[in-house]
């Protein structure tokens, strides 16, 4: 039961700082030139993993490949029994991790592979979970654990095997596996998807619909909650809270208390908001609404939008961000210093009572024209449009 707590220990740490290491990627890929290069990022991360991974039989194959042969039981006597594999590579793999000797230097080569496939899997699953193109969390979490598992599981089992006149070992049978070391690759499998995500009931179930089996469940259960425990103690949140707390997004966590020390609606506002002036044309050019595009996107805002006001700081209404950012892309051949205008007929008497031809250099667009001179025209203006705010 001590391997379980080890390895319910490990699954907690590993996923502790999986979530600090992978927020700092996140940052980093958000606030550097990185971000605005995707492509190149995926290229690059691919072409650094087949020079690294191909190398190791156990970085070779697919993620559920790999957990499927960790938790796979060697037999009693490897000779008896011939691998019902469909590749030889597979046929390789299990070959290797089942080990009939009881000398440390037997078993080296392999707790040596598994240790480089340990470090290659924890670090590719720290870069590639937030790239553009989808990497997951379950299988890679499982993997990390199962390799760390299955390399405590085979320790045991040498101990087993070279210290078979210890006390500790006086039940284990003669001629068979006292250790198997797939049911340690399966508790390290939920140990880190536990201290990655902070979840515990569904890593349990998945892990039981996995194997079918019962009896499994007290280690996976001693394995899981080490986990939980440590986690919290070192990141009180998971990936998934800490990736919505970096994206802004209005969550409140149950476990969190909190505590508003302002009084009033003004206090609680937001100040700094990028707002768009339908009366100063010199300041809705392409290139300068390209450019609020950019710095709202920046702060993890892109979902929302930019409020309408005209020159008294009167709310005319609101443009979502993919509005604005669809009618700049059908200007893409004007020229950057070109000035758009945000109408809407619902605004025309307002905006007319303001005198908008007092204002020097302007010029009074067609579709507002249009609107004015035809009240039942609602024709959308072609550069973008608002939506109107009562």
């Amino acid at each position: 039961m001590l391997a379980f707590v080890i390895i319910g220990v490990f699954g907690g740490l590993y996923g502790a700082l999986f979530c600090h290491l992978n927020m700092a990627v996140n940052r980093l890929r958000k606030c550097t030139w990185i971000g605005r290069y995707p492509i190149a990022e995926v290229v690059a991360i691919t072409t650094l993993t087949l020079a690294i991974s191909y190398q190791n039989p156990f970085t070779r194959i697919g993620l559920g490949e790999l957990v499927g042969s960790l938790f796979q039981e060697c037999p009693t006597i490897v000779s008896d029994r011939p691998y019902p594999t469909s590749s030889d590579e597979e046929s390789e793999i299990e070959k290797l991790l089942c080990v009939t000797s009881s000398k440390l230097s037997d078993y080296m080569p392999l707790l040596s592979l598994l240790a480089l496939a340990l470090l290659n899997r924890a670090f590719f699953a720290i870069v590639t979970f937030g790239i553009k193109v989808p990497s997951g969390l379950v299988l890679p979490s499982m993997s990390i654990g199962a390799v760390f598992g299955r390399i405590v599981g085979t320790y045991m089992e040498y101990l087993t095997r070279a210290h078979s006149g210890l006390a500790v070992f006086s039940q284990c049978p003669a001629n068979s596996r006292c250790v198997i070391p797939g049911i340690y690759a399966l508790v390290g499998a939920g140990a880190t998807l536990t201290g990655a995500t902070h979840t515990t009931i569904a890593v349990v179930a998945i892990l039981m619909e996995l194997t079918g089996n019962l009896i499994y469940t007290l280690p996976v259960l001693v394995g899981v909650m080490t986990a939980r425990w440590v986690a919290e103690y070192f990141s009180p949140s998971g990936i998934y809270d800490m990736l919505l707390e970096h994206a802004g997004h209005p969550y409140f966590d149950t476990k969190t208390q909190y505590i508003h020390t302002r009084r009033t609606a003004a206090e609680l506002m937001q100040t700094d908001l990028e707002t768009i002036c339908v009366d100063y044309e010199n300041e809705n050019t392409v290139e300068l609404l390209s450019a609020r595009l950019a710095r709202i996107s920046e702060r993890g805002l892109a979902d929302g939008g930019f409020p309408v006001v005209n020159s008294r700081g009167h709310l005319l209404g609101w443009i979502a961000c993919a509005e604005l950012e669809f009618a700049i892309a059908r200007c893409h051949a004007l020229d950057p210093a070109t000035a758009c205008f945000l109408n809407n007929p619902l605004w025309q008497m307002d905006y007319v009572a303001h005198n908008p031809a007092a204002i020097p250099h302007y010029r009074l667009p067609t579709e507002f024209t249009r609107a004015k001179n035809n009240p039942g025209n609602q024709t959308d203006p072609v550069a973008s449009s608002t939506q109107h705010s009562p």
